[in-house]
């Protein structure tokens, strides 16, 4: 009987994926991401295409290619010992149907249709590879999936103003911080998340001041309407003051 690591060698030439990197999860290359995450849905022993994996996030795998992470599997005799047909062997779990048992430490988050793996890196690896040779359906069931909204325009705008920010005369840096935290609603299988932008812009008379947006596109006009006024003042004790003013807060 062969084995489905020999079938998968003998198909590679036509497996389109196997010299793409590896792409790391949106957790390691966009800090503070969380912040942006405006909905949440969570899927428990559903059926996923595991063809549109594209990363992970364990670094183990991190700036290799699938072939490469195909072939230094750290557990490799997962792949090695698996028969491509037969009760003796566990390809019967890579062919599972929708009435099985759902598979424990299995999960993959969806962000604008690209998939990571979060548990479960040799299965989806070995699973991805099985499908591209033709041994196994590219759809696998019993997985825990979370579709991740994620607001990409808001975040993008956020790193332009901490770099900004970063770049502003010394007295102005330090006086200055931007936060966001999110309300967390869970109903069903869906967990909302309603973002509050946070700017902190320093003490007036001992006090903290501290200014709260429901809309990004508010925080950052009036954010630069504060350092536009701290640079013609160049004093910040009376930007403070404005600002308090403007907001009427005292």
């Amino acid at each position: 009987m062969k084995l489905c690591k020999e079938k998968i060698l003998e198909a590679m030439e036509t497996i389109s994926f196997k010299d793409d990197l590896m792409l790391r999860h949106p957790d390691i290359t966009t800090p503070d991401h969380y912040k942006f995450i405006t909905k949440v849905e969570t899927y428990d022993n559903t059926k996923f295409d595991i063809s549109t994996v594209v990363g992970t996030l364990h670094p183990r795998y991190y700036d290799q290619t699938w072939l490469e992470c195909l072939l230094n599997l750290k557990r490799s005799s997962y792949l090695d010992r698996l028969r491509c047909s037969g009760d003796h062997s566990s390809i019967l779990y890579y062919q599972a149907d929708s009435k099985d048992r759902a598979k424990e430490h299995w999960t993959i988050d969806v962000y604008d249709e690209k998939a990571y793996i979060v548990e479960g890196n040799h299965r989806t690896i070995i699973s991805k590879f099985l499908a591209a040779a033709g041994i196994i359906q590219k759809e696998q069931f019993g997985i825990t999936v979370n579709y991740i909204t994620f607001n990409k325009s808001a975040y993008r705008a956020y790193t332009k103003l901490d770099n900004f920010i970063k770049s502003l005369p010394k007295i102005i840096q330090d006086e200055i911080e931007i936060n966001v935290a999110c309300e967390k609603i869970e109903k069903l299988n869906i967990t909302h998340y309603k973002p509050t932008y946070f700017l902190y812009i320093g003490y007036y008379k001992a006090t903290p001041v501290k200014v709260s947006f429901s809309s990004f596109l508010e925080f950052k006009k009036e954010l630069f309407l504060l350092i536009r006024k701290a640079y013609k003042t160049h004093r910040w004790y009376l930007i403070l003051e404005q600002t308090i003013k403007f907001f009427n807060m005292k």
